[in-house]
């Protein structure tokens, strides 16, 4: 690293600095040559007119170059602009290249989780062992069963010492599918030789549709499983994997994972009817070389028409079985898989078409892994957790809750790791709904979708939990019913943020020294940057008492990079408290010399900076998606850009008042959005630049001059960014 200072040069020709991001390709930067965010020329060059008064500006520069830049204007009343004092310190720092890549699949130990607390298992604990898919119950075809099943009966399925599950199986992962139906109805799977339970496992809304879920269930006398069906329908089940008792296991535990997204083809081309892709869930991922199976969330969307998608081991030759099923051209629809891996990839068919989205939520370990009990499975009977129709009020659009687990359902009131539910929406609004770890932040990632209003659709989610259970989110308003299949041993996942307050302790997060400001200030009014923060240096930061604004530009990119940008300023805002409020789109695209449309923000205008300082410009910052070729703010391997403006009018302490950010989609866009990899984590290090976070020297840390896979803001960030959010009050 290189430090430079510069006194006294106005050189207009001279590039701004900025916020840079670089590719896996690029070097450390030589001497001499323009390194990631180098400040060559830091001040802003401005019209020699006068005011009376005080004007104090500056120019926050982001990523690897803070030129702290103090100008102190006399004012006098005409309506003109001011003029540099004689003398301005600038100053930068060179640092690394942002390496953007996929981690190495020779990584010795899983990354999730990153520790063991090696629990005692309880009775009934299992170990998950996986199977090549097998069909095991085809009522068309009299297998398993004779068909159809009657409206109001059960069939009794025989599953151990079937399709490779011995004897001993405890519990049993099907994929099952309800076709040629009758009437809209359901279909329940519980343990044979029990009463039929009030939950249920698939629901069909039409005579004839066809549709599937994946159902764990526990197999009771003699190995078997019950299947009810309300209406006359024939049922399909094809075998994933097993359970067998265990009290400690290398292979075939479970790692939770919050839902990571892995791959997303609305970035790019539809997967063709009869094409298949193949996926490295592995190196993506960052797991162990020998994980064994993964669990996914698999939605398809924009189906080109009816037809089923098949999710198999990589390399396997295609096996005569389905995952998810298409009624319909157009249609949204998801269903979990737990699918086998082979060399850490899976492949994935479409025998119709559409764009596919896989999230990744767990992974069963290899025979490398430690033996111990944590990720351990304990199946039970299904038992109701929830069902919003019996509370005082139907959930909201853009609603979370919390769904609490311990000591509840016949679950125990400590070291539970995860849960395998089913979720069923009903009444539903077209749109998705997510589960995840309560108070921690919602994932970019669906976990039921709805396609038709008042539609009712089941989904089983395998999901981690905090101390205070799992959360849930509605995107247009929905109820919910959720019965539990069983839970996962461990220690529960530590929580970080409710998804919509600020914080859960008035304190925030903890005290760590993980991140620093762009500028803060001392009792004399000293900018600095890059500042270490000590508690008498408060930062520069926007004022929090009023909605910032945001204009976006997507740059002629597909519409689906807007839901990147509104994931990413939700995370922002739960960290900081912060109210960000899109007011429209815009075609300005920011450039290396103008950073801001001038039509609507010229630093040199002294009118301009008092309407900033008032909020009465169009608006407060701009997001744009580019590339090298439509803007030169990102050349050269430069992957994201950001320039926050701060402004004083003497009465009111130094705070940003205007910003813009730019990202080079192209050298993203070959990675899943949010993998820790993609435009979501640089989307989310450029917004901690514009609300005014420097760099933390932590490769856990989003706001780490490298991209290592921290896929949102972690223990250090949400400190800072608590800082400088709503915490310390107006300015």
């Amino acid at each position: 690293m290189r430090r430079i200072v510069e006194r006294g040069r106005t050189d207009c020709s001279a590039k701004r600095a900025g916020a840079v991001f670089e590719r896996r390709d690029k070097s450390k930067p030589k001497e001499g040559a323009t390194p990631l965010g180098v400040a060559p020329s830091a001040e802003w060059c401005m019209r020699d007119r006068r005011l009376s008064g005080l004007l104090t500006i500056g120019l926050g520069v982001l990523l690897g170059a803070a030129p702290a830049v103090a100008q102190t204007i006399p004012v006098d009343e005409n309506n003109v602009e001011p003029t540099v004092s004689e003398e301005i310190e600038a100053g930068g720092e060179w640092a690394d290249p942002l390496v953007l890549g996929t981690p190495p699949r020779t990584t010795p130990q899983p990354r999730f989780p990153a520790t063991f607390t090696n629990a005692v298992a309880p009775a009934g604990a299992t170990r998950y062992v996986s199977v090549a898919p097998q069909r095991l119950l085809d009522t068309r075809r009299d297998l398993g069963a004779p068909g159809p099943i009657q409206a109001r009966q059960s069939v009794t399925l025989g599953v151990a010492g079937q399709a490779g599950v011995p004897a001993n199986a405890t519990a049993v992962v099907l994929n099952l599918t309800i076709t040629g139906a009758t009437e809209s109805g359901f279909v329940t799977a519980y343990p044979a030789g029990q009463a039929l339970p009030d939950a249920s496992a698939i629901n069909v809304e039409r005579p004839q549709q066809t549709i599937a879920n994946l159902v764990t269930v526990s197999l009771g006398t003699g190995g078997a499983v019950n299947l009810y069906s309300w209406g006359r329908a024939d049922l399909i089940a094809d075998v994933q994997g097993y359970y067998v008792p265990s009290t400690s296991s290398g292979p075939g535990r479970l790692q939770p994972i919050a839902p990571r997204r892995l791959l997303d083809s609305r970035s790019g081309a539809k997967v063709p009817a009869g094409g298949e892709l193949e996926l490295d869930v592995v190196g993506l991922a960052g797991l162990a070389a020998d994980t064994d199976s993964v669990a996914i969330k698999i939605t398809v969307t924009d189906a080109t028409g009816p037809g089923y998608w098949t999710v198999y081991p990589g390399g396997a030759g295609r096996p005569e079985v389905s995952n998810l099923n298409i009624g319909q051209p157009g249609q949204t629809i998801a269903n979990q898989v737990i699918a086998r891996l082979a060399g850490g990839r899976l492949r994935i068919f479409s025998e119709v078409g559409g764009h596919v989205i896989i999230d990744l939520v767990g992974a069963f370990t290899g025979a490398s892994a430690p033996v111990i009990a944590d990720g351990l499975f304990v199946p039970i009977a299904p038992n109701r957790l929830l069902d919003t129709r019996r509370g005082a009020r139907r959930p909201s659009a853009r609603q979370s809750f919390e769904v609490p687990v311990a000591s509840r359902a016949g679950l125990p009131a400590a070291g539970i790791a995860a849960v395998a539910v089913n979720v069923t929406a009903t009444d539903a609004a077209p749109g998705f709904g997510s589960v995840w770890p309560a108070r921690n932040f919602r994932p970019n990632a669906s976990s039921i979708n709805a396609s038709n209003p008042g539609q009712t659709i089941a989904s089983h989610v395998i999901t981690p939990v905090s101390s205070a259970g799992f959360a849930m989110f509605t995107e247009t308003g929905t109820q919910y019913i959720v019965d539990l299949a069983g839970w996962y041993v461990g220690s529960p996942t530590a929580t970080a943020l409710p998804s919509h307050v600020p914080l859960p302790v008035p304190d925030g997060p903890p005290e760590l020294s993980k991140y620093t400001y762009l500028f803060g200030f001392t009792s004399t009014g000293v900018r600095r940057d890059q500042v270490n923060p000590p508690s008498s240096v408060p930062p520069v930061r926007w004022n929090p008492c009023q909605p910032i604004r945001y204009v976006l530009n997507l740059g002629g990119y597909p519409e689906s990079y807007r839901a990147d940008v509104d994931e990413a300023l939700d995370r922002l805002g739960s960290a900081t408290g912060l109210t960000f409020v899109s007011v429209g789109d815009t075609a300005y695209m920011p450039q290396d010399d103008f950073p801001f449309d001038p039509t609507v923000f010229d630093t040199s205008s002294t009118r301009d900076l008092l309407k900033a300082l008032d909020g009465t410009l169009p608006y407060d910052f701009v997001i744009a998606l580019g590339n090298e070729s439509i803007s030169n703010a990102i050349e050269g391997g430069v992957v994201g850009r950001a320039f926050p403006y701060w402004a004083s009018n003497g009465a009111r302490l130094p705070r940003y008042v205007h910003a813009a950010l730019i990202i080079d989609v192209d050298d993203v866009s070959n990675r899943a959005a949010w993998s820790g990899y993609g435009v979501g984590q640089v989307l989310l290090h450029e917004l901690g630049h514009i609300v005014g976070l420097g760099h933390a020297d932590d490769p856990t840390q989003v706001m780490n001059p490298y991209i290592s896979g921290a896929a949102t803001y972690s223990t250090g960030d949400l400190r800072g960014l608590w800082q400088i959010g709503s915490a310390r009050g107006c300015v």
